[in-house]
């Protein structure tokens, strides 16, 4: 498993919960 930087690990999650909403 590779160790992501704060910012990845952020601009990651942000994406997720993007695409989450949009998906409902």
């Amino acid at each position: 498993m590779t160790v992501m930087s704060t910012e990845e690990s952020l601009k990651e999650e942000h994406c997720n919960l993007f695409y989450q909403v949009h998906d409902s």
